[in-house]
């Protein structure tokens, strides 16, 4: 995940735990491709489902709270 949103830092932080850990460095590269056990993988698909829909939730509560305070009225007509 590190790598997908640049995050040289907090990856390199990730990989020295895992390596404090004698977690082999063959399994540590795996891991890094999404390509580890298939349990890992399976939770790293559901972890990246849930903060797609916190994020989405996130982003309709900023958008009421931007219109509430704009002063953005809905459409009457508009049936949501």
């Amino acid at each position: 995940m590190q790598l997908v949103q640049g995050c040289e830092r907090r990856l390199q932080s990730h990989i020295d735990v895992a390596q404090g850990l004698r977690i082999d460095e063959d399994e540590i590269e795996l891991a890094r491709h999404g390509a580890s056990d298939p349990r890992h993988a399976a939770m790293i698909a559901y972890g990246q489902q849930v903060v797609d829909l916190v994020g989405l939730v996130v982003l309709s509560v900023l958008t009421g709270a931007f219109n509430l305070v704009a002063g953005v009225q809905p459409d009457p007509g508009h049936v949501a």
